[in-house]
């Protein structure tokens, strides 16, 4: 992904990592990389095709 340009990675799991890893390899490879992770992503109901993406921080109080 890296290679390829990629920015951003989406994922409708909670983790790119599997859920008992203690190392988290795959975040530690996109964010050496230059690469935002997006998890918990619902994509039910999401038809194919191209979107633009607005992912905002949470203000959290």
């Amino acid at each position: 992904l890296v290679d390829r340009g990629a920015v951003l990675v989406g994922t409708d799991a909670p983790s790119v990592d599997p859920v008992d890893s203690t190392e988290l390899e795959a975040h530690r490879v996109l964010a050496e990389g230059g690469i935002v992770n997006l998890e918990n992503l619902v994509l039910d109901g999401v038809a194919p095709g191209r979107y633009t993406l607005v992912a905002l921080p949470l203000r959290l109080v």
